[in-house]
């Protein structure tokens, strides 16, 4: 299967569809409310990447206002979401959830402001949050590393590179 995000060309919507990889087909597709906002005319309204774990499939919506993570089960019905907040950059939202171990990782980075956020894939509520230098608005995804027992949570923006250990 292949999850892919979608915008309308007016942004009225943003849809995630379920695609069979042999054939192609749409085998379902779901909608949120959207409007339009400013993007780079090589961007789209839907510019993040889907992450799915055996069990569900989290994205990142913004609906030209704020940016939502939001969390669906493989049949496409909406378990629940978390509201980031509005953003601010030159050129749109473009960040992509990442999920390892039962979190949610979303590199939360815009234009002079900046967090790396940890939620429970569960749930949707926040594990922890960690703020960090801004500068502009970054699209990079953390990269995540099981080292002896802890994880490391690395995480590139236009300010800098971040590293998190913790013990999970």
């Amino acid at each position: 299967k292949i999850f892919l995000q979608a915008s309308g060309e007016d942004g009225g919507e943003r849809r995630l569809l379920r695609v069979e990889a042999a054939s192609g087909r749409i085998e379902w597709s779901v909608s949120r409310p959207g409007k339009s906002a400013h993007a780079h005319k090589k961007n789209s309204l839907a510019s993040s990447t889907p992450a799915a774990d055996a069990e569900r499939v989290t994205v990142i919506v913004w609906d030209g206002a704020d940016v939502w993570v939001v969390g669906y089960d493989h049949g496409g019905k909406q378990l629940w979401e978390h509201k980031l907040g509005g953003y601010v950059s030159q050129h749109g939202v473009g960040m992509s959830p990442v999920v390892h171990d039962g979190l949610v990782y979303v590199n939360y980075d815009q234009d002079g402001a900046a967090e790396l956020v940890a939620l429970d894939a569960k749930s949707g509520k926040p594990v922890w949050v960690k703020k960090h230098k801004a500068f502009r608005a970054c699209y990079s995804s953390p990269l995540i590393r099981n080292a002896g027992g802890r994880v490391e949570v690395v995480n590139a923006s236009t300010a800098g590179v971040t590293c998190l250990l913790y013990t999970s």
